[in-house]
């Protein structure tokens, strides 16, 4: 297990099996990592995507930190709050690409800005990591303020689609 600590926040890897309990029974999870259960559930458009990272994971265990759910704890709650997620490891191009989510209660308090900002440090110091991609929806209003004040540009944009870039 891995774990970042910011100001507000510990961003914590998840196991294998504490992702299955993410993805079909979230209370389990809390009360694993003895957190305070919130009454979350995982959204159901995300059921797959920690599906094929738990696949991912069992077939290539040396590349589990780029394809595990890390968890947002809002410490003065104890409570998880969101997750991130590279989308694998860095390949030819030296990037790697992040995805992220917090409960709506949670917004507009630059909790996401922070936990992405430190998962940005930490990926560009890894080995063959020069940038950290992430592509928003040209509606995401929100989570484009997040990856601007986190230091990303935009590198480019399709018709419903802006692709984002940090790489210092």
């Amino acid at each position: 297990m891995m774990r970042l600590d910011t100001e507000r926040l510990t961003l914590v890897t998840l196991t294998v099996q504490q992702m299955r309990w993410q993805r079909d029974d979230f209370p389990r999870l809390e009360r694993a990592m003895g957190l305070v259960e919130g009454g979350q559930r995982l959204d159901d458009e995300l059921r797959p995507v920690v599906s094929r990272a738990i696949a991912q994971m069992q077939r290539r265990p040396h590349h589990a930190h780029w394809h595990c759910q890390w968890v947002a704890i809002l410490k003065g709650e104890g409570r998880i709050i969101g997750s991130l997620a590279f989308k694998g490891p860095p390949g030819e191009t030296r990037e790697v690409e992040i995805g992220y989510g917090l409960d709506p209660c949670y917004h507009n308090r630059g909790l996401a800005t922070e936990a992405v900002g430190a998962m940005v440090r930490w990926a560009l110091c890894q080995d063959g990591v020069e940038a950290v991609t992430a592509e928003t929806a040209n509606t995401n209003v929100a989570s484009m303020r997040v990856l601007q004040k986190a230091g990303f540009i935009i590198t480019s944009a399709t018709a419903r689609y802006l692709y984002w870039k940090a790489d210092e």
